[in-house]
């Protein structure tokens, strides 16, 4: 198409930078209307979705924030008056944890790396330990202690400390 000079092939022009679209062959190999059951598709879709996809933490994330205090309330009693249950305790070397409490709740703790190497920290004089709710699918539900805390380039984690 590239040596077309006519108007009505303007739009295909870039034509070679898309990739095929993925589809799902559905039952008996047979696709959704995209080819017969003798044609393989270009891209078939995988069938293996990934365990620590972005959406299955999104989803995790909104459950959390659905069914606990700390996270869905924007203040706190405390003697009387309420006030702000938010706080950031840490925000250098491309790292933040962002802790949110509640009354006779537990509380939960936002940490994050923006960075682009692994960090090795001493946490404990903020936490003892916790146990991740959201985070990489292999770490979730595990306890942790902050004494020797390492995460990686990009990673980032919701934890529970305990009361």
């Amino acid at each position: 198409m590239g040596d077309c000079a006519c108007e009505d092939h303007k739009d295909l022009e870039h034509l070679h930078n898309l990739s095929p679209m993925p589809w799902q062959v559905v039952l008996n190999n047979k696709s959704e209307g995209f080819s017969t059951n003798l044609v393989i598709p270009w891209l078939p879709a995988s069938n293996i979705f990934a365990g620590d996809s972005n959406m299955d933490l999104l989803k995790s994330m909104i459950r959390l924030r659905e069914s606990t205090a700390p996270i869905y309330s924007d203040t706190a009693k405390r003697h009387e008056q309420f006030g702000v249950n938010c706080e950031i305790k840490y925000a250098r070397d491309e790292l933040v944890i962002i802790e949110r409490w509640y009354t006779r709740q537990n509380t939960y703790i936002y940490l994050g790396n923006f960075g682009n190497t692994t960090h090795k920290k001493d946490f404990s004089s903020f936490f003892y330990e916790g146990t991740i709710v959201v985070g990489p699918v292999k770490k979730v539900n595990q306890t942790i202690h902050f004494k020797e805390f390492e995460i990686a380039p990009g990673e980032a984690f919701v934890i529970r400390l305990e009361k």
